[in-house]
């Protein structure tokens, strides 16, 4: 069987500050509960923390009418501005109101709820039941504004218009009048002068009301009320107010305002990247970039044709700071940056042909590998590269062959165990330079691992060897070497295969190993 998830912090209480700023997720239930909770109505508490409390309650009742007011509250008008923000099954309530005290969209909802349950339904116009009416018989606001979106739908922009300059005089001005009668106006039939002679009639909350704000500042930038535009725009991030900004770009492009037409096209760039008239506004902002710039770039021009592309680079790369479309700067920081390769790259070749004349290799390889990484074409030079490779690699091989030969002179063993480590080749040449029989053997048994150096010298290669320096009278020399190499615990495997040959010799060894040997470095 499935195990259920445990749901975590399902029974902590909630923050009621985090409720009211919209940070929780909640239920209808839990925000009448936050709002009983924090209610200071009945208790003692000091002024300020009843006023805290008194704000913190209408910010949730606001937030509980602005998430679940169509499909969960009733409206009940009360006495002196207040109304009763109940459940729709009854068992639940909000605590009485000021309306006045709502947040705006909150207060504009709850304003059209009491119009609304005031007015009984009515016929529109065409005979059919249709909202609700007022007293006087006349289409409620509701009953108005939908007929009239009807309209719109049916390109009836006249009776549109209509219904909602009635419903828009009926509702005071409110932003659920208003926003259609705008939309109409400004975005469908263009009527911008008219719109905004609308916006002294709107109530104190379609006056705040961002969509509001939007559709006046776009009628006011169309309009050529720049100023005004900007004002009611301010604050907003929509792509409603890229469109506002867009025109406002358009209209400075015209009038030839360079700032103020880059300035907008950020803005409408930023709150609408997609935009499709972007592209057209950013080639006017470039034509009048150029106009701008053109006499900077006259006599950017007229200096480098005097004095060359280096000495006016950094003229030119300041104009591509304030105008990155100048053609000649780009042409002429391109020409500069070009003529310093190619000095760098004759540099680095002069610097490699002199190193080579004086055998240093390693500085060869460097500086033609920088002329090759600058892009160098010179024939020939990768390979003069990988012949100087080779000459480097040679005058390291006769380094290490002399410094191993050298050594023979002062720290016998220490010569022998870097011998062993030289590669074959390199031992050969130690060989023809150096006069010692041990050598000779030791090659037998010399591809033993680095960290087994005392094992090197095996007791059949030794029985050998010391045969043949006996017949040659050198075996003394050959076993003092070679009890260099064997610790005291293996001497008397030597000492046995020796006894056979000669007994001086298995002496010898046992004396030198007591007194020469210690354990080879690593």
């Amino acid at each position: 069987m499935a195990r259920r998830r445990k749901h975590k912090n399902r029974d902590q209480p909630l923050d009621p500050e985090a409720g009211a700023d919209g940070r929780l997720d909640v239920r209808p239930g839990q925000l009448f509960d936050l709002i009983h909770e924090v209610n200071p109505t009945g208790r003692d508490l000091p002024r300020a923390e009843a006023t805290r409390r008194y704000q913190l309650k209408n910010r949730l009742r606001s937030l509980l009418v602005r998430r679940f007011g169509d499909e969960h509250l009733i409206v009940r008008p009360g006495d002196d501005g207040t109304v009763s923000l109940d459940h729709r099954s009854g068992s639940r309530d909000a605590c009485h109101a000021v309306v006045d005290e709502l947040e705006p969209d909150a207060r504009s909802w709850v304003r059209l709820r009491l119009d609304l349950a005031a007015s009984p339904a009515v016929e529109d116009d065409a005979g059919t039941t249709d909202g609700r009416a007022t007293a006087t018989g006349e289409p409620s606001v509701e009953a108005l504004v939908g007929r009239a979106r009807r309209a719109v739908q049916e390109y009836d922009y006249e009776a549109a218009e209509r219904d909602l300059t009635r419903a828009f005089a009926a509702s005071g001005g409110a932003t659920t009048v208003a926003l259609p009668l705008l939309e109409l106006w400004v975005e469908s039939l263009g009527l911008d002068r008219q719109a905004l002679e609308l916006e002294p009639r709107l109530d104190a909350d379609a006056r705040v009301h961002p969509a509001v704000r939007t559709h006046l500042a776009l009628a006011a930038a169309r309009a050529g009320e720049a100023a005004r535009a900007r004002e009611l725009v301010k604050g907003i991030d929509s792509q409603g107010a890229a469109e506002v900004h867009v025109a406002l770009a358009d209209a400075a492009a015209r009038a030839g305002d360079r700032q103020a037409a880059v300035r907008h096209l950020e803005k409408a760039r930023r709150r609408d990247p997609a935009h499709p008239d972007l592209p057209r506004l950013a080639d006017a902002v470039a034509h009048l970039q150029a106009e701008d710039f053109r006499p900077l770039e006259d006599a950017l021009g007229e200096r480098y044709r005097q004095e060359g592309a280096a000495a006016t680079a950094e003229a030119a790369r300041r104009l591509l700071d304030r105008w990155p479309e100048s053609k000649l700067a780009r042409r002429i920081v391109h020409e500069a940056a070009e003529t310093r390769r190619r000095s760098e790259i004759d540099e680095h070749v002069e610097l490699g042909e002199r190193a080579w004349a004086e055998e240093r290799f390693a500085d060869v390889v460097l500086h033609f590998r920088k002329a090759l990484d600058l892009g160098s074409e010179r024939a020939g030079l990768a390979e003069r590269v990988e012949e100087a490779r080779r000459r480097e690699r040679e005058r390291e091989t006769r380094e290490r062959v002399a410094a191993v030969v050298a050594r023979f002179d002062d720290d016998p063993a220490a010569a022998l165990l870097a011998y062993l480590a030289l590669p074959p080749p390199l031992r050969e040449d130690v060989r023809r330079r150096v006069d010692r029989p041990a050598l000779a053997w030791l090659e037998v048994g010399v591809d033993v691992p680095v960290d087994r150096r005392a094992r090197d010298v095996e007791v059949c290669d030794l029985e050998g060897a010391s045969q043949h320096a006996e017949g040659q009278g050198g075996e003394g020399e050959l076993v003092d070497e070679a009890a260099l190499f064997l610790d005291p615990q293996r001497s008397h495997e030597v000492r046995r295969s020796l006894s056979s040959s000669s007994g001086s010799a298995s002496r010898r060894l046992t004396a030198a190993t007591s007194l020469h040997w210690r354990p080879p470095c690593s």
